[in-house]
């Protein structure tokens, strides 16, 4: 047996509005037609136009009442209804942010340097791989400001990122597979046998460690050069952390600035899989780095004698 199901408030409200109200006013029309003609003939004609018109004006008030308090109703409802949708659509964007396995997290430098102490911890958890791109340019005074003795405040931090990229360099090196890759992108100009490195020697010091052991274990540590193909710069860590600088430079002064990084938790991997063929692709048209790209100096400098 199949159940009955009782009207609700709102069925009820739409029956009594539409259809009640004008049946009700049906059939008092005929009451009222019938008493009119009775009525007509003892009594005054003005005084009975009056009270009708008196009745009208409270009736239309009553329906009129009814209906805006519908409407009211209905609003309110449809209110509700966003509400509702509202709600639906920013839990669908969390679920497809979730989804999306993509966390980024962006750290400033103020002055100390804090995106390369953050970039080194990062680092120092490493389990299975490094690689780096870099797009490297001979700026003179690489990072540092002559004239601004806070641009020296970065330079411990600096110093201890490149320290935690050699740490776990050497501890993986009797790995069967590559753990340190990296491909340093140089203007095409300096690509020879004299690229100046010597401009930014907490790098240089890196790579030539970084060369000797890519000499003495190839299969854990690959350091390789190419001209520049892809302007970025970007660490993949364990083929989930992602670590890209936000970096500019000077036009005054020629120096490059370094503003922090972007920091990304790709447990998706999609941006890892894009990076990772940018870094194939730079790779297939790299050499490897040799320990003779790394021993330019400057020029030494000619002094005149007096008189």
């Amino acid at each position: 047996m199949s159940e009955v199901r009782s009207p609700s408030i709102r069925e009820a409200r739409g029956w009594l509005i539409y259809v009640g109200i004008p049946l009700l006013t049906f059939i008092l029309g005929i009451l009222a037609q019938q008493l009119l003609q009775d009525y007509l003939s003892h009594h005054d004609i003005l005084k009975l136009g009056m009270f009708f018109l008196a009745i009208s004006v409270c009736a239309v008030g009553i329906v009129l009442g009814f209906t805006a308090r519908s409407h009211s109703n209905e609003l309110a409802a449809l209110r509700r209804a966003a509400a509702n949708e509202a709600r639906h659509v920013a839990a669908a964007l969390r679920r497809m942010d979730l989804s999306s396995g993509l966390l980024v997290d962006y750290v400033a430098d103020v002055g100390v340097g804090a995106s390369y102490s953050r970039a080194a911890a990062v680092i120092r958890n490493a389990r299975e791989s490094l690689t780096f791109v870099d797009l490297w340019e001979p700026f003179e005074n690489y990072q540092r400001d002559p004239d601004d003795p806070a641009s020296d405040e970065t330079k411990p931090a600096r110093e201890d990122f490149y320290a935690a990229v050699l740490e776990m360099t050497e501890l993986h090196r009797q790995d069967s597979q590559t753990f340190h890759r990296r491909v340093v992108q140089v203007p095409s100009d300096v690509l020879g046998d004299r690229i100046p490195f010597y401009v930014d020697p907490p790098f240089r010091d890196y790579l030539r460690k970084v060369a000797a052991t890519q000499n003495s274990h190839p299969l854990s540590c690959k350091l390789r050069i190419s001209s520049p193909l892809i302007k970025m710069h970007f660490i993949i860590i364990d083929r989930r952390y992602i670590i890209m600088p936000v970096l500019s430079q000077d036009e005054h002064t020629q120096r490059q600035l370094r503003y922090g990084a972007l920091f990304f938790d790709d447990s998706a991997g999609n941006l890892y899989s894009c990076l990772r063929q940018m870094y194939q692709v730079i790779e297939s048209r790299s050499r490897p780095i040799e320990e003779s790209d790394l021993t330019a100096e400057p020029e030494p400098t000619t002094v005149e004698a007096a008189g």
